[in-house]
């Protein structure tokens, strides 16, 4: 299955869509300028509030003074998943495995929602763009990827989401969300034309194991199945 997640205008808030060919708004997603002092992003799906992201704040950043130590993985935690209602589902921590040497680190997130925890990767291949694998911790199986192109227009940031299945999608879109913030895709959109390239370059081996080429085509292979279903119910 495939999304398309997509910044539509910024005016002290950014708006954004995310939805199919066939149902374009699905979800409706919106960041404040700054949410660091407005405290929250929130997801909406057919106009309901789903999930609300809540930054932490300094003093809720565990293990942040703990020892580095070769193969520990250090975790911050960075942002609170929260229900409707305002309960808290979930976390989004930034990760840290340290290695000795050069380029040897390798970072990432994990986050909670929905009783599992997954992981996203982001792998930068420069001009092509780059891509964030999700997957589900245990057992370590990937069931979402988000591109991303390098270039973009008026600051009208464009996502493509692909997943197993409607739950993996929307999975995948909680972390889109965080994400957006924190590349501060949220910011003014220009009025006149305008053109921006970000190249993003990852060389840690590790990170880049992460990302599969054939993910992708195993979802359009799955979607072309589907809409081969369809026909012959038809």
């Amino acid at each position: 299955m495939r999304i398309k997640f997509k910044k539509t205008n910024a005016r002290g808030t950014a708006s954004y869509e995310a939805g199919s060919e066939d149902n374009p708004v699905k979800y409706r997603a919106k960041i404040p300028m700054s949410m660091l002092t407005k405290g929250h992003a929130d997801l909406f799906k057919e106009n309901d509030l789903i999930y609300r992201l809540k930054m932490a704040s300094f003093g809720d950043i565990s293990e942040q003074n703990k020892p580095r130590k070769r193969g520990e993985v250090r975790r911050f935690k960075v942002c609170d998943i929260q229900d409707k209602h305002g309960k808290v589902q979930g976390e989004i921590r930034r990760c840290i495995i340290k290695r000795f040497g050069l380029f040897r680190g390798m970072r990432y997130h994990e986050f909670d929602i929905k009783g599992n925890t997954f992981c996203a990767h982001e792998v930068g291949f420069g001009k092509a763009g780059l891509t964030i694998s999700i997957y589900e911790k245990k057992p370590n199986k990937q069931i979402a990827l988000i591109e991303l192109g390098a270039t973009s227009y008026n600051s009208k940031i464009e996502y493509d989401i692909w997943g197993v299945d409607e739950l993996s999608l929307e999975i995948a879109l909680i972390f889109n969300l965080f994400y957006s913030f924190r590349r501060f895709d949220r910011r003014r959109e220009t009025f006149d034309t305008t053109k921006e390239t970000h190249y993003t370059y990852t060389i840690n081996k590790e990170a880049k194991a992460k990302y599969d080429p054939m993910f992708k085509e195993k979802i359009k292979k799955q979607m072309r199945q589907q809409c081969e279903g369809d026909e012959q119910n038809d």
